[in-house]
């Protein structure tokens, strides 16, 4: 099998996802977070979205309770009923455009296609802003949410995301990929050049008399055409994202370019004219041993060159604000719910739109460990032997096996269950007609709408909790192999030491350490710092837990075949008899160790050896002794399920 290096991107691919219903949105605090930093994931985020001061007659219908009781008091300051649709940004979509005025579906995150607000346009563009970042990824989901970053300052530096819309399906694009065996950076540089924007007429912005009057009569018909909001902002501006691709990479450097990059000045370590940073260092380093990829991206502007190297790149950053300048585009629009204007009726609906965003990003976590997965089967399947090992396998440490194939299933089986939750959520419980101002038997519709959030929540409870165990990925991605650049050589050491010094016990505590550090806490500081999503001391506890777990006995027997290599240390060849005087060590080739590593594991393949010296004696210079170096290899029965 010819072995294939699984490269990052085609970032044409990646940068699909600016437009249409794979925009991402700022205003965040959603997503698959754990409960240290959002509600618990036994109490869905299925709201109400409601008029801006409903009636405790109201409140009652909804929960069935009666008008004065504590039970009705407390449900009328329940803050789950009391949130309405909030503000967002999105990016622009330029597959299709949008204007000012256009309906927006808050749940689909699709533009209608009209305006159901009066308003005036209203120019601000004489002047330029800019926002300059590098972010680290560890998988596809924060590889996307780095490549979309919001603009707008009142997105606190937060995305989310909705992707469905209707349609719970999901393909798997194995376009583009990441590995956790290399590290990626996104560098990006946004300039915007002022906005348009909806201004107030006489009486302020509002909705249509036709459709005020179609939202109170008829909720259903009102959403179908307008959406939720209307696009209140367009911006423009330009666009510019450098990725650099770390690969192929040693442990060393890869602790240094990830601890150099948490203490670097951002953009300017790299991109500026005398770049002479410890991050910027470290990239010039890597791209002398051919260990990084750049991969660049504009849109908007005008330029006549591509850059193809990092000095070119250099100079695009340091022109970037004239360019824009010359050739803005429009990048992101800001969203307004209709439930803000002076004239909105009445009108109660279901919101699930914090359920899709966990459950989409979920998503792409998981799909990030199929790449993982794929990329470790093909690694471990390669026809050159175990010097080109990249991940540390089971045979190597036996103390636990690798099944990439029984992950595999349980990632597709988990993918499923995603998908049956947003049919779920695309169901007649949570999408339950929404309840008009002005309609006949509006206390029955009440009724009827706190029933299907009751039994909205009941049903997505259930699957979250139960199917999939509070969404989190980690579970999967501790079954993994370790990438052999994510474990110090140091604890390498202990854990393949087969010599009985270094005792199971510290083999198995060491292995779970550094499955930790890898799996769980590099990722865990990511996601922190991009989604503020950070792990709690018991959190953190309980995943060690789980990967501590994981590390049992292997039930199967590894064919690891040994090799012998006779050799005879000592100041004249031939002084040691069969089988020793097959190979002749002088009196200063007597450090066995480094011996050992040139018959075993770079003459003969192996991925591990030991060596016994025995038999000393004097004589001639330095005295004579045998020694055994026992060369173990190993080779994969192909296929066998990993």
């Amino acid at each position: 099998m010819q072995r294939l290096a699984m490269s990052i991107v085609l970032f044409v691919v990646l940068l699909s996802s600016f437009s249409g219903a794979d925009a991402w949105e700022a205003n965040y605090p959603s997503g698959p977070v754990r409960p240290s930093t959002q509600a618990p994931y036994n109490q869905p985020a299925i709201k109400l979205r409601n008029p801006p001061s409903p009636s405790e007659a109201d409140r009652k219908n909804l929960f069935g309770t009666k008008v004065g009781t504590t039970e009705a008091a407390l449900a009328a300051q329940d803050p789950t009923f009391a949130n309405l649709f909030s503000r967002r940004t999105v990016a622009y979509p330029s597959g299709d455009g949008a204007e000012l005025g256009y309906g927006w579906d808050f749940l689909s995150n699709q533009k209608k296609l009209m305006s159901c607000v009066e308003f005036n346009a209203v120019h601000d563009d004489k002047y330029q802003t800019v926002d300059s970042r590098i972010q680290q990824t560890v998988d596809e989901e924060t590889l996307d949410i780095s490549l979309n970053t919001s603009f707008d300052v009142s997105a606190k530096a937060t995305i989310e995301v909705v992707k469905a819309s209707g349609e719970a399906k999901f393909s798997l694009n194995a376009s583009h990929h990441m590995s956790t065996s290399d590290t990626t950076f996104i560098a990006h540089e946004s300039a915007t050049n002022g906005i348009v924007y909806a201004g107030p007429k006489a009486n302020g912005i509002l909705l249509r008399s036709d459709m005020a009057k179609l939202a109170a009569t008829d909720g259903e018909a009102f959403r179908d055409k307008c959406g939720d909001g209307y696009v209140a902002t367009i911006g423009k501006g330009a666009d510019l994202y450098v990725m650099l691709h770390a690969h192929d990479l040693t442990t060393e450097d890869k602790v240094d370019l990830e601890t150099s990059a948490k203490a670097s000045a951002g953009i300017g370590d790299v991109f500026s004219g005398g770049a002479s940073g410890s991050f910027s260092t470290k990239i010039d380093d890597l791209i002398k041993k051919h260990s990084l990829d750049i991969e660049f991206v504009q849109q908007g502007g005008i330029f006549t060159t591509v850059p193809t190297n990092l000095d070119e790149v250099r100079k695009k950053v340091q022109t970037f604000m004239g360019e824009e300048k010359d050739g803005p585009r429009a990048l992101y629009v800001n969203l307004i719910p209709y439930s803000e204007l002076p004239n909105w009726p009445a009108l109660y609906m279901l919101d699930t739109s914090d359920m899709r965003q966990r459950a989409t990003r979920y998503f792409q976590r998981l799909q990030s460990i199929l790449y993982e997965v794929r990329n470790m089967r093909e690694n471990y399947f390669r026809d050159d032997g175990v010097k080109g090992d990249k991940y540390l396998f089971d045979y190597a440490h036996q103390l636990r096996e690798d099944n990439l194939g029984e992950t595999s299933d349980l990632v597709r089986n988990e993918m499923d269950q995603v998908d049956q939750l947003l049919k779920i959520l695309d169901g007649p419980d949570c999408k339950a007609p929404p309840v008009s101002g002005n309609t006949p038997s509006r206390r029955e519709r009440l009724r009827e709408l706190g029933t299907h959030q009751k039994n909205c929540e009941a049903l997505v409870s259930k699957k979250v909790k139960n199917d999939l165990k509070n969404f989190n990925d980690f579970r999967f991605w501790i079954t993994l192999p370790l990438p052999l650049d994510g474990v110090s050589e140091k604890d390498l050491k202990i854990i393949t030491d087969f010599s009985g010094a270094s005792g199971t016990p510290l083999r198995q505590r060491t292995f779970a350490q550094a499955l930790y550090r890898y799996w769980i806490e590099r990722t865990d500081q990511v996601r922190c710092r991009l989604f503020f999503e950070c792990l709690g001391k018991d959190e953190q506890d309980q995943e060690y837990t789980d990967v501590v777990a994981t590390i049992v006995p292997p039930t199967i027997t590894y064919n690891v075949v040994p090799s012998y290599v006779y050799a005879c240390a000592g100041e004249n060849p031939g002084s040691c008899g069969q089988p020793y005087d097959q190979n002749h060590l002088s009196c200063d080739q007597r450090d066995f160790e480094a011996r050992a590593r040139l018959f075993c594991e770079k003459a003969m393949d192996s991925f591990r050896h030991s060596w016994t010296a025995f038999n000393s004696r004097s004589g001639n210079q330095c005295g004579y002794v045998d020694v055994v170096f026992t060369c173990y290899n190993f080779t994969p029965p192909f296929p066998n399920g990993k």
